[in-house]
């Protein structure tokens, strides 16, 4: 059985899951690439403890800014976030002894040829490790897409969907290319619980779609609130004991340098 958490909650329990299953060890020197809300970098301090050190990296000022008081408001010693370009670190080579990065792998890769940035191997140390995890499905996200591609047909689906797929065998792929080994793969499922129908409209609108919700709104306002509506109604079908319940996993992968 699946294990059950609360809203977007559920990014903090994939997050730990990323740590849990990686080969960290006390005093292990790691790099969280794409950090976010620190998902998965508030746990991975606690594993490496007081002698390791977790360097986190974030392109978004606000993640940075929130964590940072984060690390400060819990007494974290050995932890630091900064605003930086995954594709542009500015650190020496071999600086890491292992990396991390939850749900960044799309951005991590060569939009072409799908090839691992090069500078994940870089700043990597010699038997290095690599941990990502990528969503395999968020059901929430999946079925609130089919209602926003029928009223907002003009916007491409690619605009329109929030998380990137990567099969196991793509991403098992993308790594031996880039010269790992020892591949581990594992996927990690949950429930997603919100608690009532306007708690997951405000998730909706943190998964990035915002902008979409404001562009219906100024098309046809009276229009909006019907597919309001009618959203509330169906959500119906998706209330069961806690709340209102939807499947998320995600695909966990590891590599050795």
């Amino acid at each position: 059985m699946s294990e059950k958490h609360s809203g977007l909650s559920v990014s903090r329990y994939f997050g730990k899951r990323l740590v849990e299953l990686a080969d960290l060890r006390e005093g292990d020197k790691v790099l969280d690439v794409g950090f976010g809300r620190g998902a998965s970098l508030f746990p991975a301090a606690q594993r490496v403890g007081s002698q390791g050190q977790v360097t986190g990296i974030e392109i978004d000022e606000t993640d940075v800014e929130v964590v940072r008081a984060r690390i400060a408001e819990q007494g974290v010693t050995n932890a630091s976030v900064h605003k930086m370009d995954a594709w542009h670190m500015t650190f020496r080579d071999a600086s890491f002894d292992f990396i991390l990065g939850g749900n960044v792998i799309g951005y991590l890769l060569e939009e072409d040829t799908n090839q691992l940035c090069p500078e994940i191997a870089r700043v990597l140390r010699p038997d290095g490790g690599v941990g990502f995890s990528t969503w395999k499905v968020m059901e929430d996200l999946d079925w609130m897409l089919e209602y926003l591609k029928t009223e907002l047909p003009e916007v491409p689906e690619s605009q329109l969907s929030v998380y990137s797929r990567y099969s196991l065998e793509d991403l098992t792929t993308t790594l031996l290319a880039a010269g790992f080994h020892q591949i581990r793969k594992h996927t990690i499922t949950a429930e997603c619980v919100y608690p009532d129908k306007e708690t997951w409209w405000e998730g909706m609108q943190l998964r990035t779609w915002k902008p979409f919700y404001a562009n219906l709104a100024a098309k046809d306002s009276e229009r909006f609130v019907e597919f309001k509506e009618t959203i509330y109604q169906e959500l119906e079908s998706r209330i069961h004991g806690e709340g209102i319940q939807f499947l998320t996993s995600a695909i966990l992968i590891y590599g050795k340098k």
